[in-house]
Parts: C-alpha cells; sequence; structure tokens
C-alpha cells in the first residue's frame, strides 16, 4: 500500500526560495547584532580589525550570491507584483555587491594606510596629538567604515521588509 505523506520537496524552486532568503536574513543579523558587537568587545582592536577583514569580503560574496539565487527561485507572479515584491532582495544584492567591490576595499585600504602612518609617526592613531595626515586618515577611515556599516544595516532592514512581504503570501 502506497504511503499518502507527501514527501518533502528539497530541490524544488520554493524551498531553495526559503533557504536562501533564511541564509540571507539570519547571517545578516547573526554578524550584524552578534559577530560584530561581540568581537569589538572582547578582541583588541588589532584582532577585531584583521578579523572583520578576514571576515567581509566571503560575508558581501555571500550576501550578493544568495540574493541572486532568491531573486532567481522567487515565487511567479505578474511582472509588475514580482518587480515591486522583490525590490528589497535586489537592493540589499546591490548593497552587497557595492561593499564588496568598492566600500570595503576602500575602508581597508585607508585602514592599511592609517596603521602605516602610525609607524610613521611613532604614535597610535587615537593619540591625542596627531600628525595632520593621521587626522584626514582618520577622518577617511570613519567616513568609509560609516558608508559600509550604512549599507550593511540598510540592506537588513530591507530583507526584513521583505520578510513581511513573503509572509503575507503563505498559506497555512
Amino acid at each position: 500500500m502506497a504511503s499518502s505523506t507527501p514527501k518533502l520537496p528539497l530541490f524544488d524552486h520554493k524551498t531553495i526560495h526559503l533557504l536562501a532568503y533564511a541564509v540571507l536574513l539570519g547571517s545578516n543579523m547573526q554578524q550584524t547584532l552578534m559577530n560584530g558587537p561581540m568581537g569589538l568587545r572582547v578582541l583588541t582592536r588589532s584582532q577585531f580589525s584583521i578579523l572583520q577583514q578576514n571576515i567581509f569580503p566571503p560575508y558581501f560574496t555571500g550576501h550578493a550570491l544568495f540574493s541572486f539565487i532568491t531573486l532567481a527561485t522567487a515565487p511567479q507572479q505578474e511582472l509588475s507584483q514580482r518587480s515591486s515584491t522583490l525590490a528589497p532582495v535586489l537592493f540589499h544584492g546591490l548593497l552587497s555587491l557595492a561593499n564588496l567591490l568598492y566600500v570595503g576595499p576602500q575602508t581597508i585600504k585607508v585602514l592599511r594606510q592609517r596603521t602605516h602612518q602610525e609607524t610613521m609617526d611613532g604614535k597610535k592613531w587615537d593619540d591625542k596629538e596627531q600628525s595632520p595626515t593621521m587626522k584626514s586618515l582618520n577622518r577617511s577611515f570613519v567616513i568609509w567604515h560609516f558608508r559600509s556599516f550604512w549599507m550593511n544595516n540598510v540592506g537588513l532592514v530591507a530583507l526584513v521588509y521583505y520578510g513581511t512581504l513573503l509572509a503575507r503570501r503563505l498559506k497555512w
């Protein structure tokens, strides 16, 4: 007698879509709300800097990739509805790509210049008396770091918003 229990479709577009979205939202929340703040609290500034420089390239690569997978496996609907519904995921993916390809590398470049300037000045970046070059590098780092931080957090808000749109379509 055949079983009437439905099989779980592991590789259909609906399952892949939900899992890709879950990876995006979960990894963003984990990094933004837990790993970053915890690392800043328990690691030295130097250790934290090395950690962040090594985490963010694969993090943003993964977010760009999983944004594409989420977009490619989205539920079918009329084109006008589909584009407005998927806009938050596309926006998040574009922010991740920008962070990966431009903002992140610029932030790391300024960070390394600042470290080099510490050696040149014989003082730490946060010393009260700074050279004009160090002041300029500190200002530049704050700007680039804020851009990256802002883009990541706006991307998180976009993902949460997409989750609300997706939840409205679920049938229980």
